[in-house]
């Protein structure tokens, strides 16, 4: 049996704003004690978050805590942006067994974390899904998932990177009582319960899929025997290629997966933002590596656009789950550049959740960057919305 609940709080005072989201939490779990608690709080509570996890710890009976910072936050009860949240998720069960770990990303950037979580992840016997929070500073996805063992990077690694205020260069992640910096937490999960997990793209696809014709490193030369740019102009409006803001703000490009069906999903892609063009010789630099003969596509950042593929993603959800009595919980992490700036409303993605899927508790926070599946393998997403829904076996 699976129970879980949901506690939020926009109380400035860092304390306070724990104790109101932990019972709550358990309130709504119905329980008195917790085998899990999961908490995201926005940097304003930075100087506080030890005494915090002591007292969720001291409220919710366990010291079985996961979590990390944010610049934002948000539950089945909204989205709290620019100012004060924290919200926590309880979770008591005897079908799920819950690891959490903090592994250190200072010395080569996500290697030896990987290293470490592979061994970990042997120790159980039955793993079914990774939740990682990682310092976006420290943490080289590239060099982590390369290192991961090719079974265990067959296994649902999900998440999002840590945020926190703007101007900051240092995220914190949590463990039991411990808050630190410049690593990688999260939770191992197993035990007999169900899951499904969907993305959702905050950056559609303004073409069909394109081939790389020449490359190096993380510059792009030609795209089907063309100068990147000069194909580039020719499938984007003219007036992002004029005003140069909006081109930076709105244009990026999508890697597609190697199962890329464009009548399949517009969901099959990792978008990577251009970090450089040059219209002499038409080269453009995306914040990645990419290869000659991989498959791109232009994308832009469309809010209604990304609604649609929101609702669509959600329906498919709830039409892949078998029993929606079963659902207990979900986790939604969520690019900091959707939310209300990129809407233009707030609560835009917890209510479509909601609509979906009324009474299942959610949490979340919006992360720099995110951590999902594609065609089986894990990979680093940008603009998007992760959601897994676990439920009962």
């Amino acid at each position: 049996m699976i129970k879980a609940g949901v506690g939020s709080s926009k109380n400035s005072d860092g304390l306070a704003a724990a104790r109101e989201a932990a019972i709550k939490a358990l309130s709504k779990a119905e329980i008195k004690k917790a085998d899990l608690v999961i908490v995201f709080s926005t940097f304003h509570h930075r100087n506080n978050y030890q005494k915090i996890l002591l007292i969720i710890a001291e409220i919710t009976g366990t010291e079985c805590i996961s979590g990390c910072s944010a610049i934002g936050v948000l539950s089945d009860e909204g989205e709290i942006e620019a100012e004060p949240g924290l919200v926590i998720l309880t979770i008591a069960s005897d079908s799920v067994k819950f690891v959490p770990f903090m592994k250190s990303l200072s010395v080569d950037f996500g290697e030896t974390a990987a290293q470490q979580l592979d061994s970990e992840i042997d120790k159980i016997s039955e793993p079914r899904i990774v939740l990682t929070f990682p310092d976006p500073f420290k943490f080289d996805h590239n060099t982590f998932f390369n290192r991961i063992k090719k079974s265990n990077n067959n296994m649902p690694i999900i998440g999002a990177s840590c945020s926190e205020h703007p101007s900051s260069n240092t995220t914190f992640q949590f463990i039991n009582n411990v808050v630190n910096s410049s690593c990688i937490a999260g939770l191992i999960l197993d035990g007999s319960f169900d899951f499904e997990l969907g993305v959702t793209q905050g950056c559609i696809a303004a073409c069909k899929p394109l081939t790389v014709t020449k490359a190096d490193q993380n510059i792009i030369s030609e795209i089907n025997h063309t100068p990147a740019f000069k194909l580039l102009k020719q499938k984007i409006p003219q007036s992002l290629i004029e005003d140069q803001n909006e081109f930076i703000r709105i244009v990026s490009i999508g890697i597609c997966s190697i199962e890329y069906n464009e009548s399949r999903s517009n969901r099959d892609y990792l978008v990577r933002n251009i970090v450089g063009v040059n219209s002499t010789n038409g080269e453009i630099g995306i914040a990645d590596s990419i290869d000659e003969g991989d498959q791109i596509v232009f994308t832009l950042r469309n809010p209604d656009m990304a609604r649609e593929d929101l609702k669509n993603m959600l329906g498919n959800m709830k039409s892949n789950i078998k029993d929606l009595d079963k659902v207990r919980f979900g986790i939604y992490f969520n690019c900091c550049g959707r939310g209300a700036h990129f809407y233009g409303h707030q609560d835009i993605d917890t209510a479509y959740i909601s609509s979906y899927f009324p009474e299942v508790p959610i949490i979340g926070f919006f992360g720099n960057s995110e951590l999902a599946p594609m065609s089986g393998v894990n990979h680093l997403f940008t603009y998007t919305g992760v959601l897994t829904l676990f439920s009962e076996q």
